[in-house]
């Protein structure tokens, strides 16, 4: 009897004991992690954007500029040579623009094409008339058109009015514009030339000759305001010593008493 409770004792003692060990590697192995686990840095994962980042508006402009560039038609030029005209009358100047695409160009007159030139042409237009000489040149109507597709054409006209006689030069310049900005997609450059030639009239000659005649009345008169202003104290020295009388003295000689 004594010896059957001494083996229980003992097989409680050995399961104890077992039970103390692996809770003690427990412990140790919790330990152990919780020590690797602090001494490795910290894990961040970048996080990325499910859409993609949105493209600049310059880029998006200068992409939507070389795709509407590539979409012009070849144009051609035409306008009529301008005949001599008189100083202050009015001539008429007619520009036309067609849009050829990359068909081959229809025969016109020789004398109304600007055929050195390649113009670019589709959407909207513009026509600017400039000059550096003395020469009114109003346009006739609005200076913008619009040109869609080839065979598509726009007219201009102005009213050219020289102020002088001689040999003058208009400059023209045709710009394409990107839809309804005011960014240039083409531009003649340099600008399309177009002499005339401003004879002078009998009625220029005058008006010329009546403004001459003016300035040297002008001239004239402020002349003699100035000799007006001036004569008695010259002219009246000038005859006094002609007639003998000294300057100091009055007309009946004696001596003048003013210091």
């Amino acid at each position: 009897m004594g010896m059957s409770k001494s083996k229980t004792g003992d097989l409680v003692k050995e399961i104890l004991q077992y039970i103390a060990a692996g809770i003690a590697i427990a412990i140790a192995v919790a330990a152990i992690s919780l020590l690797f686990n602090h001494s490795e840095a910290p894990n961040y994962s970048p996080s990325y954007p499910t859409e993609a980042p949105s493209i600049s508006n310059q880029v998006t402009l200068q992409s939507a500029i070389v795709e509407d560039r590539n979409s012009l038609f070849n144009g051609i030029l035409l306008y009529a040579p301008l005949d001599p005209v008189k100083v202050g009358t009015d001539e008429e100047l007619k520009v036309t623009l067609i849009a050829t695409g990359n068909n081959p160009v229809a025969r016109f007159p020789d004398s109304l094409i600007v055929g050195s030139r390649e113009l670019k042409v589709g959407g909207t237009e513009e026509a600017i008339l400039s000059t550096r000489d003395k020469i009114d040149i109003p346009p006739i109507g609005p200076t913008k058109g619009l040109i869609g597709q080839p065979g598509d054409r726009v007219e201009w006209r102005w009213t050219i009015t020289p102020r002088e006689a001689g040999n003058s030069i208009l400059n023209l310049t045709i710009v394409t514009y990107q839809g309804s900005t005011s960014n240039p997609l083409f531009a003649t450059n340099p600008p399309i030339e177009i002499k005339i030639t401003a004879k002078n009239t009998w009625k220029n000659r005058l008006a010329e000759l009546k403004g001459w005649v003016i300035g040297a009345s002008t001239v004239i008169a402020a002349i003699a305001t100035i000799l007006a202003f001036f004569r008695e104290p010259i002219f009246g020295r000038l005859a006094r010593r002609r007639r003998g009388v000294d300057p100091g003295e009055d007309s009946n000689g004696n001596q003048s008493t003013e210091r």
